[in-house]
């Protein structure tokens, strides 16, 4: 049975830590007919009171480590890394709310498809709106038009929109040249 290792880097918000940390404790337990066990890292990139508290007290089960100054997320995310058992990691924003099945879609695809190292999910927001998640290269026009007064101008808003793979159906797989950080799980092999 394989371990897939949750590594969640908060940063100051035990609100959404313990909102993420419910939803997890809720898709998760009991564990997932047998597909594969699961631990638990929160790697608290500056610790407060309020989410040590959350996360030792709610939450005993959690592997907490805490950091008295601002760690940042890359340094966070090492962290975890460095203690995580799992066959899989599953590295997630404090803000990330993952939904029912989600864990166990997302590690049968990795299985399926053992050439793909990194896989980003769908990400929704609270509204239920599809979030951008997923982009392609950065070109030196690109960057000049998302930062100035230029994107308003027609041909530019094609050009960005290709930047945003607005041109592909989001909701199926697909090859991606970056995805955003905040939701990601990895092969132990990569």
């Amino acid at each position: 049975m394989a371990l897939i290792s949750i590594i969640i880097v908060n940063y100051k918000n035990a609100p959404l830590l313990r909102l993420c940390l419910k939803s997890l404790q809720r898709i998760i337990s009991p564990p997932t007919d047998g597909l594969f066990t699961h631990e638990i890292i929160v790697i608290d990139a500056s610790a407060d009171v309020d989410t040590t508290y959350v996360a030792i007290e709610e939450f005993p089960h959690v592997r907490y480590v805490p950091f008295k100054k601002n760690i940042g997320y890359t340094r966070g995310v090492n962290e975890g890394l460095k203690i995580a058992k799992g066959d899989f990691m599953f590295i997630m924003n404090a803000d990330i709310i993952p939904l029912e099945g989600s864990l166990e879609t997302m590690y049968a695809y990795m299985k399926d498809h053992p050439e793909i190292g990194l896989l980003g999910p769908q990400l929704l927001n609270f509204d239920g709106s599809t979030q951008q998640s997923c982009f392609r290269f950065y070109t030196p026009l690109t960057i000049i038009y998302r930062r100035t007064f230029l994107r308003k101008l027609p041909f530019v808003k094609n050009i960005l929109n290709r930047f945003l793979m607005k041109d592909k159906d989001l909701t199926q797989p697909l090859a991606v040249d970056w995805l955003m950080g905040s939701a990601l799980m990895v092969s132990k092999k990569t």
